[in-house]
């Protein structure tokens, strides 16, 4: 979820909670100051009432004021004075209906007698200006509310344009072609300053990356040569005609020892060159015309185990890609394909303009699926392989956004290369 979506969300919520609450508080503070109201004015009648009564000989002909019943009564016994106001439903004929009322019930004494005086003042007008007055401030916190949420995303999405202005900016940055990121200054402070650490961490991961493509191509340049300098030696033993058959066998271990360390070597520097995005030069490919040139390649390999290849090209497929990394990808494929193999097996090459597929016969694996393509894992049966042929493949293909999948069924390992989209052409 985006931040400034997150921060709208709850904000949203907040404001809600906020408002709902002050909503309630608003509700019974309102109603409140209404009883309140509607109390005194009880009082008040009530005080007219007992003047007039103090004046007159008999109770006089009380009727409706208004809203107000008033219903006076002689109380004759010793009744001892007391007063109550409370809520109560009375029915009305008029309105064929029970309609809500507050009363004033009392008790009072003057001179010798005592009266009952009940005092009604309907509540149905109060209950619509409540009912008014907060449908009101309910249609009044939406349009607060809307027109928050509005002002809050739009000034929101104006302070994180910076933001997101740098991240496009590191989405695109390239380590092995750019110095730094070159990121501009802001009038936030906050993202002035981020700004400022990116570039400095940018220039620093550009200085490192330089020392270590340095260090890979001093590394492999040096390790070459004595590897050279012993197999050219080994060459010369190897002629020395005194050697009996245990020195040549040993001459002959170091040969392969020093072949595998030199192979192992090329290899563990191509995938340091591939990890670092070293091969960003691109054009189009041909991955029929490609497969085609190397099983010409490997034609001699093929032949000598006998092996039979079938291709099913279903259409034209061309990547946009370094031509180097297509090669080693295909190369390692096939070979790969070659050398695990059944003598007089099979390999079945598929090709469509999303995916090609590489299948080949040989022994189910001994290890597990999952760790195919990890270095150094090999099959237990090859122990000459150095196991990092799929490790470079699936490193070309990670780096690529390509898809790479592995199955093994009726005797064949399928290995898949699906396409990205953005790289069909």
């Amino acid at each position: 979820m985006k931040l400034l979506v997150k921060n709208t969300i709850l904000l949203l919520l907040f404001s809600l909670i906020t408002f709902i609450v002050g909503g309630i508080i608003f509700y019974f503070n309102l109603k409140t100051q209404i009883y309140q109201e509607v109390d005194q004015s009880l009082e008040l009648e009530k005080a007219r009432i007992i003047q007039k009564l103090m004046v007159s000989d008999s109770i006089p002909d009380f009727y409706t004021s208004f809203e107000n019943q008033i219903k006076v009564i002689d109380n004759d016994g010793l009744v001892a004075p007391y007063q109550k106001i409370s809520d109560t439903i009375i029915y009305d004929s008029i309105e064929n209906d029970y309609i809500p009322f507050r009363m004033l019930e009392s008790n009072i004494k003057l001179y010798t007698k005592t009266f009952k005086i009940d005092i009604s003042k309907s509540l149905i007008n109060k209950g619509d200006l409540i009912r008014d007055i907060l449908l009101l401030m309910f249609f009044l916190f939406i349009s607060l509310l809307a027109v928050m949420m509005l002002t809050n995303f739009t000034v929101s999405k104006r302070l994180l344009r910076p933001f997101y202005t740098t991240l496009g900016i590191l989405k695109n940055y390239n380590v092995g072609r750019t110095p730094g990121l070159k990121l501009p200054k802001t009038a936030t402070t906050e993202f002035t300053l981020l700004n400022e650490v990116l570039n400095i961490m940018s220039e620093k991961i550009h200085s490192d990356f330089l020392s270590l493509k340095e260090f890979t191509e001093n590394a492999s340049h040096e390790m070459q040569t004595p590897l050279s300098i012993i197999r050219a030696k080994v060459e010369l033993l190897i002629q020395d005609e005194s050697l009996n058959h245990e020195q040549l066998k040993v001459i002959q271990s170091i040969t392969e020892s020093t072949s595998r360390l030199s192979k192992m070597s090329r290899a563990l520097v191509l995938i340091t060159r591939i990890e670092s995005l070293q091969f960003h030069e691109t054009k189009s490919i041909n991955i029929n015309l490609l497969l085609d040139k190397l099983l010409g390649n490997f034609s001699e390999l093929i032949c000598e185990k006998g092996i039979i290849v079938t291709k099913a090209y279903q259409d034209e497929c061309i990547i946009e890609m370094n031509p180097t990394l297509v090669d080693i990808l295909l190369s390692n494929l096939l070979n790969n394909a070659i050398k695990h193999n059944l003598q007089n097996g099979t390999i079945f090459i598929k090709i469509s303009t999303s995916s090609f597929i590489i299948s080949n016969s040989g022994n189910k694996l001994t290890t597990n699926t999952e760790e195919l393509f990890q270095r150094f894992m090999k099959d237990s049966s090859k122990p000459d392989s150095l196991g990092l042929g799929l490790a470079i493949v699936k490193k070309i293909v990670d780096t690529n956004d390509l898809i790479i999948d592995y199955a093994h069924h009726d005797g064949l390992h399928t290995i898949e290369i699906n396409l990205d989209s953005k790289k069909l052409l």
